[in-house]
């Protein structure tokens, strides 16, 4: 009967450690849940600054060409492109 006893202790004290480790499972979870969300918008957020950054680039490439009249052509064809790409999100903006 003792030996009943000893081993129904022992199972209780398992069962205590194995839901703390459930708890500290979940704690780590839900950190991780927490540092992956953050990761997540700071992705977001850098690929908006390259997408501003590479238009700004489009831009400035633009700019330099102005001053050449070599390449004339060229420049209207960037422009005609960008009035496009602006149409386009004014439709998809008008939908």
């Amino acid at each position: 009967m003792a030996e009943l006893g000893t081993l129904i202790t022992g199972i209780e004290l398992k069962i205590k450690k194995l839901a703390l480790k459930m708890q500290e499972a979940k704690e780590a979870n839900r950190k991780l849940s927490e540092d992956n969300k953050l990761l997540t918008y700071k992705t977001e957020e850098q690929n908006k600054r390259i997408k501003e950054l590479e238009d700004h680039i489009k831009l400035i490439n633009i700019t330099k060409s102005i001053g050449s009249k070599e390449e004339s052509v060229e420049t209207k064809q960037k422009i005609s492109e960008m009035l496009r790409e602006v149409d386009k999100c004014i439709r998809l903006l008008n939908k």
